[in-house]
């Protein structure tokens, strides 16, 4: 009976602790926004991005072969696969 009323009395103070957490997750997302829309933008211009196509022009690209196409049976397993021998 005692442990019934310790695992009692943990359920209730675990039970607080989770309301109190969540009062104060919606209470913080509420009331204390950020101005910015999203956190990590910033007010800088982002670099310019340059892609170096010359490197598909390199010999060692060009020797590259593709992957060979698998080519399955034509048939596999039977009709009604629940159907005894």
């Amino acid at each position: 009976m005692n442990e019934n009323f310790s695992q009692d009395k943990i359920l209730k103070y675990l039970i607080i602790v989770l309301i109190v957490a969540g009062v104060f997750i919606l209470v913080n997302s509420l009331f204390f926004k950020s101005s910015s829309t999203y956190p990590f933008s910033s007010e800088k211009p982002l670099k310019e991005v340059k892609i170096d196509f010359d490197a598909f022009i390199d010999p060692a690209f060009q020797e590259l072969l593709p992957f060979e196409r698998i080519s399955f049976p034509e048939e596999v397993g039977r009709e009604n696969p629940f159907e005894p021998y």
